[in-house]
């Protein structure tokens, strides 16, 4: 009996609070329009539908649709000349002060700074705010939006995406669905663009060859001259590499190095060092220097075979235990003494 009558007081309570939060809204935008020359009112009332719809358990968020910009507009509303006013006014709307208060946070979160950009905002936004931030925008999106909104929600909608790897956990698939499909974002397009960031930040940025000629009695390594010491063919991954480090290695050896024959013949096996990942390969071919494709400017001084010490000596640190796993893979440690 009590809990039915617990129940029952519940749902006039809520039911209270949804008419006492309706009326509040209303007079808020009163003497506001949209666009369209329709009340303003029209915006939040059909925001709480939507809510209601993907959220119907969600009592803050359906509260929070109602009043989401009642801070930010009420100055255009006549009613109210205040903030005070207007969270009073909230206050008085709704019985459970608890609720009040956690209602008044997710209005206080939506007031967005201008001088911060949208997809910044959104990004900052979680839980109820989001929630009530992306009803606003699937409402926003379904009365007729101008192209650059739908670029701006389209952007934003993308780097929530990416920021989540997918749906925000606290957002109905449905509900993010229909977003994506009103701002015409192309969902295949944003999949592969997270996928290759992905694998872009898999391991080190940067991919290279250490090149070695074992035809004498010691095995020697290819070494590009800088001011800075011996530098292996390397370089950063790019667009054209699809985030493939074998492809970005390879291809730095032909452009560093003109060199576009190699033999793998120790295996596809590589080694990182904090900043690049090495693999190990012999040519035959007579390596030279190119100018950088993009810059037209030579990136080294000079090309040369050089036994180990000096190439362990002189590279650059962080390649040292690169090319010491070279010499130990290849077989060069017997010619060390």
């Amino acid at each position: 009996m009590n809990k039915l009558l617990k129940k029952y007081i519940s749902e006039i309570i809520q039911g209270s609070d949804h008419r006492k939060t309706y009326d509040t809204a209303r007079r808020v935008h009163r003497d506001q329009r949209r666009r369209s020359g329709e009340p303003y009112f029209d915006h939040p009332k059909e925001v709480r539908n939507i809510a209601r719809r993907f959220y119907p358990s969600d009592r803050v968020s359906q509260l929070a649709a109602l009043l989401h910009d009642t801070l930010e507009d009420y100055p255009k509303g006549g009613v109210y000349n205040t903030e005070k006013e207007v969270l009073d006014a909230i206050t008085d709307s709704i019985v459970d002060p608890k609720v009040s208060q956690e209602v008044i946070d997710v209005v206080r979160s939506l007031t967005h700074d201008k001088s911060i950009d949208y997809t910044t905002y959104v990004l900052s936004l979680s839980g109820t705010s989001l929630r009530v931030k992306l009803t606003d925008m699937l409402h926003n999106l379904m009365t007729s939006p101008s192209e650059k909104q739908k670029r701006k929600y389209g952007s934003a909608l993308l780097a929530l995406r990416e920021k989540h790897s997918g749906t925000p956990p606290e957002i109905n698939q449905s509900h993010m669905d229909q977003l994506l499909s009103l701002a015409d974002v192309n969902t295949e397009e944003s999949f592969l663009r997270e996928a290759i960031r992905k694998i872009l930040n898999e391991g080190p940025k940067s991919a290279g060859i250490i090149i070695i000629n074992d035809k004498g009695d010691e095995p020697l390594f290819l070494a590009l001259k800088t001011d800075n010491g011996f530098d292996i063919p390397k370089g950063k991954l790019d667009a054209m590499d699809g985030g493939d480090h074998f492809s970005a290695a390879k291809r730095e050896v032909e452009e560093e190095a003109s060199l576009d024959s190699l033999d793998f013949s120790w295996g596809m096996e590589h080694f990182d060092t904090p900043k690049t990942r090495c693999w190990l390969a012999k040519t035959d071919q007579k390596p030279k220097i190119q100018a950088n494709p993009e810059t037209g400017e030579r990136e080294h001084d000079s090309i040369e075979w050089v036994g180990y010490d000096e190439m362990i000596n002189s590279c650059h640190d962080h390649l040292k235990g690169a090319i010491q796993w070279a010499r130990d893979k290849s077989g060069g440690r017997r010619y060390v003494e």
